[in-house]
């Protein structure tokens, strides 16, 4: 057999896992139903049950009755995955605090709170509602926001994971995306089993307990802050406490914008995150260290230490989601290994995978699961081919090398799906992974030498040290970052689109290694499917003519899409404002034009190719709208197709139609809810239709 192949008869849990997540795919594709709900449990159970029967009878003899044993334990794992994606939804859930009239809520807060320059946020575990005076159970989660300007110092401090509250339940779902492009935060929550948020003041809290909530979590939240405190004490530098904290503990929540940009634009992003990286030098630490207990007895007891000291390092960093996942991956490994003979690695990857999906199929949704395992995977399949294709007897080269083998594999593997969901491609990733590896492993070292000494000269030493160690490694990060190209930015692709990068990955490195003439064919036809997608979509981009009226909320936003560009039209929305970044820059970076945008603000006049703006008057192409937000007088007659109506203006439609003929009104969030009600009713009297952009999908047209 050809030592590069997977041998799939001795990894089980690949076959096991691919049917497991084929059920929670059926999860994700439709909508939960209580009634087709009701029969996914009975028949995972009969196929289980015809599964052990069979068994029973043929007492695992009969090599005919493996196949029909396969199917049906295959049944059950596809039902059970779908089962139970839908089983925490509100539509499934009986008792979830949605389907209950009440007028409180009372739970605990799930998590370590996040705190942003604006507000304070964190997932509240309702465990009861309160009705007429009596408490009943409830379950579900709710998303509590608390704006920063009604809090003090001292109260942001007193919301910590465990603590229970009294709420009142003015709760509402969580808006969809109201814009194209626009990041789907409705599903991002959706996907962590909250589908409900509420804003509060800290008047609307009244706590009514605490140290709720698992044991385990609770008192490694509170260990890590105790870390983050001494590492406070330990440094002057609020950048280097910063990326010492997110680096050493996975604390990310001082961070400064800027320093997530300059990872994030060299592609080193994820040394900020506790993860398979950190866990992963922690033991190999260990691991080299006890290299004279890896024969007889004491390889258990070798074992037993390293995984020890795994879920030690994932304590103090708060049992993370991530450091969890990097911690019983590694220890599944330390296990096969220790256990098995001839372990398929594979086979490991997989049943990590399994168990942790098992536990919460929603972890698929992650992009932290995802990309990690794949980059696990490019790293066990790609790093030994790349590895061994070039051979350096100088020792220094050789681990330069390694390392750039490494980093090149698990980039190869994530790639397609970093484009995917970032749309940035860090040019300079190999050389900065390169550089920056060495010293983020010894932050690490050093940060945890920190952690472990008691204040004095030694203390000291230590903390000077890294905190040096970390601005050389910020400053080799903003050299890189400053390179011309450093970033491409503005690729977006479609989910067919990266299925096809991935075949295409797997066919260029099938021929490089088995040089099949069948695999050029593949290589030549996902090259072809992604050059016709390129081509249609310079195409389109060669004949859009389209007015997107964004939904930015009071604000007004209006972008021009056409071949010579985009002009964007607003009232004070600058590029640079979370507003314009969330809703209105995605779109736009998404048409290919954002490098060639033009921002015209409201009140400016503009002549361009086929836009003209004057006077609240617009006119693009054959397409015309008047913005009227204030009492205007128009003195001669006009005819357009859109009236677009802001900030309660005073206006009486019927005679306004003495001089502006329009066709269609459009209301947005600028106005009352009581003003969009009386201009949806005298547009009824004159038979015009109205479109209300509150709370709705931005206006394409």
């Amino acid at each position: 057999m050809n030592r590069y192949e997977i041998q799939l008869g001795t990894a089980p849990f690949v076959r096991l896992l691919l049917a497991y997540l084929f059920g929670i795919g059926l999860g994700f594709q439709f909508n939960p139903s209580p009634r087709i709900y009701s029969w996914l449990i009975p028949i995972a159970l009969l196929s289980i049950c015809l599964f052990f029967i069979i068994a029973i009878i043929k007492k695992f003899r009969d090599l005919s009755s493996y196949k029909y044993l396969s199917i049906l334990f295959y049944l059950f794992l596809i039902f059970i995955g779908w089962s139970l994606v839908w089983r925490p939804h509100p539509d499934i859930q009986s008792l979830h605090f949605s389907k209950q009239h009440s007028q409180a809520l009372i739970g605990y807060v799930d998590d370590e709170p996040k705190i942003t320059k604006t507000t304070i946020r964190f997932p509240l575990k309702v465990t009861q509602i309160l009705k007429n005076g009596s408490e009943s159970v409830s379950v579900g989660n709710l998303l509590v926001n608390i704006r920063f300007d009604t809090l003090s110092a001292q109260m942001i401090s007193k919301f910590k994971y465990g603590d229970e509250f009294l709420i009142p339940s003015n709760y509402s779902l969580v808006n969809p995306p109201y814009n194209p492009n626009e990041f789907n935060y409705q599903s991002y929550l959706s996907n962590r089993l909250i589908w409900h948020q509420i804003n509060l003041t800290p008047d609307d809290l009244l706590q009514s307990g605490s140290q709720r909530g698992s044991f385990l979590i609770r008192h490694a939240l509170s260990f890590r802050q105790n870390m983050i405190k001494k590492l406070d004490h330990s440094f002057t530098d609020a950048d280097a406490l910063a990326i010492a904290s997110a680096l050493v503990l996975g604390y990310r929540n001082e961070l400064d914008q800027e320093i997530v940009n300059t990872f994030s634009a060299t592609g080193t992003i994820h040394v900020l995150s506790v993860s398979g990286l950190h866990v992963g030098i922690i033991f190999f630490v260990f691991s080299t260290l006890l290299f004279w207990m890896r024969r007889g007895s004491l390889k258990i007891v070798r074992a037993l230490f390293l995984i020890t000291l795994i879920w030690i390092y994932a304590f103090i960093t708060g049992l993370s989601p991530s450091a969890l996942r990097a911690s019983i991956m590694i220890s599944f490994g330390i296990v096969a290994l220790t256990v098995a003979r001839k372990n398929n690695i594979y086979n490991t990857i997989f049943a990590s995978a399994f168990f942790l999906l098992l536990y919460n199929p929603n972890f698929i949704s992650d992009i932290g699961f995802q990309l990690s395992y794949l980059s696990v995977l490019g790293i066990v399949y790609l790093y030994p081919k790349l590895n061994a294709w070039v051979v350096i007897k100088n020792k220094i080269l050789s681990i330069l090398w390694s390392y750039t083998a490494i980093s090149v594999s698990a980039q190869l593997a994530t790639f397609p799906l970093v484009l995917f969901y970032f749309h940035v491609f860090p040019v300079y990733f190999l050389p900065a992974n390169i550089l920056i590896i060495l010293p983020a492993t010894w932050v690490l070292y050093l940060g945890i030498l920190v952690l472990l000494t008691p204040f004095g000269i030694i203390h000291h030493w230590f903390s000077w040290i890294l905190k040096n160690l970390i601005v050389v490694m910020n400053k080799i990060l903003l050299v890189i970052e400053q390179l011309p190209y450093a970033v491409i930015k503005g690729i977006w692709i479609v989910p067919w689109q990266y299925f096809i990068m991935y075949i295409l990955l797997f066919g260029c490195i099938s021929f490089l290694i088995f040089k099949k003439r069948n695999t050029m064919y593949l290589i030549i036809g996902c090259s072809l499917l992604l050059l016709c997608g390129r081509v249609v979509k310079l195409i389109k981009s060669q004949t859009l003519n389209e007015i997107r009226i964004y939904n930015v909320y009071r604000n007004l936003a209006i972008g021009f899409f056409d071949e010579n560009g985009t002009v964007l039209f607003t009232d004070t929305l600058l590029k640079n404002s979370n507003r314009f970044q969330y809703s209105v820059k995605s779109d736009i970076d998404a048409s290919g034009y954002s490098s060639q945008m033009k921002l015209i603000n409201q009140g400016d006049s503009f002549r361009g190719n086929n836009l003209l703006i004057s006077d609240n008057i617009i006119q693009f192409n054959n397409k015309s709208l008047l913005i009227y937000s204030e009492d205007q007088f128009l003195a001669d007659s006009i005819m357009i197709d859109l009236i677009y109506i802001r900030n309660n203006a005073r206006i009486e439609l019927q005679k306004v139609r003495n001089n502006v003929q329009f066709k269609k009104i459009i209301v947005d969030a600028s106005n009352s809810d009581w003003y969009i009600k009386e201009i949806e009713k005298e547009a009824e009297i004159i038979s015009v239709p109205v479109y209300i952009l509150k709370n709705n999908f931005a206006y394409v047209w």
